[in-house]
This record gives structure tokens, C-alpha cells and sequence, in this order.
């Protein structure tokens, strides 16, 4: 390295106050937050495709369908749908039987969504 272009590494390090990046940094990313939170809250539903709120449960369930039974978590769930939690969506068909035990329930239901462990169902 020359001494030239470690000369002006040292003044620009002079100029470079890192304390002050940081704090800039974390202004922004409290103002983005806070804009985000008050977005939320004045338009509940915003990102919401579904006609009923889906309440926050957590229950075992069973999908099932040709004879077998895969466990499964509800997380979330309206008289539409609900949310599912499973270890893997493999063997996983597009419609199921969402069978939930506390409740005495069976639902027929069809896939709207799939993400790593979730899944989006319409009952039919």
C-alpha cells in the first residue's frame, strides 16, 4: 500500500465517527418501526384476504386422509379456515379432513397455502 492511500484511509477514519452511524442507523430503524406499528393500527386487516379474523389458538389436530393421520398444531382459526403448524409438508395432500379431538370437530378442507412449516386451509 502506498503511503498516499494510507494517508487518506487516516483522514477519512478522522471524519468517520462510528458512534454517530449508529445512532443514525438506529433512529431509522426506530422511525421505520414505528411508521410500520401505526400503519398497522390504523388499518387493521390491511394484508388480511380473508372475509373473518382468524383467532389465536393452539390446539393438536390431525390431518387426515386415505386412512392415515398426520399431527398437526392450529394456530389460527375462523369458521372459514385456519392456520396449521406441521413437521413437514411432504405427503401432505391439497384436501384433507382437519380433525380436531377437544373440540369433536372434522373439517373437510382444501390447501390455499403452503410456507416451510405452515399451512393456509379453506374449509369446504
Amino acid at each position: 500500500m502506498t503511503a498516499e492511500r494510507v494517508a487518506s484511509y487516516d483522514i477519512a477514519a478522522d471524519h468517520f465517527d462510528s458512534s454517530t452511524v449508529v445512532a443514525s442507523l438506529l433512529d431509522w430503524a426506530n422511525a421505520a418501526l414505528k411508521n410500520k406499528i401505526s400503519r398497522g393500527r390504523s388499518m387493521p386487516g390491511l394484508d388480511e384476504k380473508r372475509g373473518t379474523q382468524r383467532q389465536q389458538i393452539l390446539k393438536a389436530g390431525t390431518i387426515s386422509f386415505d386412512g392415515s393421520g398426520i399431527d398437526c398444531l392450529v394456530r389460527k382459526m375462523s369458521g372459514e379456515g385456519a392456520n396449521l403448524e406441521v413437521e413437514s409438508q411432504i405427503g401432505i395432500p391439497n384436501s384433507f379432513d382437519l380433525v380436531i379431538d377437544t373440540e369433536h370437530s372434522n373439517h373437510h378442507c382444501h390447501v390455499v397455502w403452503r410456507k416451510a412449516r405452515r399451512i393456509g386451509i379453506a374449509f369446504d
